[in-house]
C-alpha cells in the first residue's frame, strides 16, 4: 500500500484560508434617536437568499417567529414577531395599531443565554463567509416607554461555526424626550470590519424596557469574503506540488 504525503507548503495555506482573519481593533456603538421613522436597508445580508434563522429561548428551545416572547403588545393590538426584522422596512414612526404591525415586541429574559435569533448566511455561495462592516438595530414607539434597544452582538466564523464571540453588549436608556420614540443602535469598527470570515450573526436580548420593546429592523452589512492573495497564491503553489508528488509516485 503506498502512502501519499501531503507537503506542509499546502497544510500551511489551508489553514491560513481556513482561519480567516476574524479580529477587530475598535468597535464603536453608536445610538442615535430622533423622532421620524429611519431609513433601513432592502438589500442587507439577513435578506440574502439562503440565510436563514433560528429563534431560542434561554432554556435552549427553538421558538416560531411568532412566539409570545416576539409578539408582545398593549391590550388587544398585536405585534408582527420575527419576520418584520429582516423585511426592509421601518414602518410608519410612532406605536399605532399600523406602526405595532411593523414592530416585533421582544421581551426578553432575565437569564443567561438569553432569549436570541441566531442568523446563518449561505455559505454555500462564498465558502469564505462574510466580512461584516456595520450592524444596526432599530427600534420605534409611540413614546420613550419601549424604545430602548437592549442587547448582546455575537458571531461565529467559518473556522469555527459552533463558537459564538461577543462584539458588543448594548443598554442604551437616553431615548428621544418627545414622541414619536424612535432609535437606531449602530455597531461599526473604525479601522476596519467588525468582523470577518463571518458564518453567522446571533442577537441576544436580556430582559427590555417595561417588560417589551418594539424592535423595527434588524440590519446586517457586509461583502463576500476572499481569501487574502497571499493565501491563495500558496495554495496553488501547494496544490501543484501535490499533484507532481502523485504523479511522480503513480509512475
Amino acid at each position: 500500500m503506498k502512502h501519499i504525503f501531503i507537503p506542509s507548503v499546502l497544510l500551511g495555506s489551508a489553514a491560513l484560508l481556513a482561519l480567516t482573519n476574524s479580529s477587530h481593533a475598535a468597535i464603536v456603538v453608536t445610538n442615535t434617536p430622533q423622532n421620524s421613522a429611519f431609513e433601513v436597508s432592502s438589500t442587507d445580508l439577513l435578506q440574502a437568499a439562503g440565510t436563514t434563522h433560528i429563534n431560542r429561548n434561554a432554556a435552549g428551545d427553538e421558538l416560531t417567529d411568532t412566539d409570545s416572547l416576539f409578539t408582545r403588545a398593549d391590550g388587544s393590538d398585536t405585534t408582527a414577531g420575527v419576520s418584520v426584522l429582516t423585511d426592509g422596512a421601518f414602518g410608519v414612526a410612532g406605536g399605532t395599531p399600523t406602526s405595532r404591525a411593523a414592530s416585533a415586541g421582544i421581551a426578553g429574559q432575565d437569564s443567561s443565554p438569553f432569549l436570541s435569533i441566531t442568523y446563518t448566511f449561505n455559505t454555500t455561495i462564498n465558502a469564505f463567509g462574510y466580512n461584516l462592516s456595520e450592524i444596526n438595530i432599530y427600534t420605534g414607539w409611540n413614546d420613550n416607554g419601549r424604545d430602548n434597544p437592549e442587547y448582546n452582538l455575537l458571531y461565529s466564523t467559518i473556522s469555527a461555526p459552533d463558537t459564538f464571540l461577543q462584539l458588543a453588549s448594548v443598554n442604551y436608556t437616553d431615548g428621544p424626550g418627545n414622541v414619536p420614540a424612535s432609535i437606531k443602535s449602530s455597531v461599526t469598527d473604525t479601522t476596519s470590519f467588525v468582523a470577518q470570515g463571518v458564518k453567522s450573526v446571533r442577537f441576544e436580548f436580556p430582559r427590555q424596557e417595561n417588560d417589551w420593546v418594539a424592535y423595527r429592523e434588524l440590519d446586517v452589512i457586509g461583502v463576500a469574503a476572499v481569501p487574502e492573495p497571499t493565501s491563495a497564491m500558496m495554495l496553488g503553489i501547494g496544490t501543484a506540488g501535490l499533484i507532481g508528488m502523485i504523479r511522480r509516485r503513480k509512475a
